[in-house]
């Protein structure tokens, strides 16, 4: 999973989708980013998603986001990267009290284990 997690590094349409967030060109990076995230089998790194997820909060988007991840979450109820953006999401979007979200991190790291995104 480690992997996963840097495989995106040094991308150059990642370094391109950085670009156009610090200009504020929030439209082209999201299409950007959804391009990245769909090439990708697994369905892209945490780091994709956290960025996705940045863009969804500066473009009103985050209950869209929620549906997405709790979609990718029924049809891959293991996809712990999908867990903690659904997660992340929420607390971004505040669908969620801060003692759930603790109580949810806890569930997944009695599961999963120690997790550098669950930290």
């Amino acid at each position: 999973m480690e992997h996963a997690m840097r495989k995106n590094f040094g991308s150059p349409v990642l370094d391109e989708v950085n670009k156009c967030i610090f200009v504020k060109d929030y439209e082209k990076a999201e299409t950007l980013l959804e391009k990245l995230i769909a090439s990708d089998p697994k369905g892209g790194s945490l780091l994709l998603h956290l960025r996705r997820i940045e863009l969804a909060t500066k473009l009103e988007k985050l209950d869209a986001m929620r549906d997405i991840y709790e979609a990718l979450i029924l049809k891959d109820p293991q996809d712990l990267v999908s867990k903690l953006a659904l997660l992340y999401t929420e607390q971004h979007g505040e669908f969620v009290e801060h003692k759930d979200a603790l109580d949810r991190y806890q569930a997944l790291l009695r599961i999963n284990g120690p997790h550098p995104g669950i930290y």
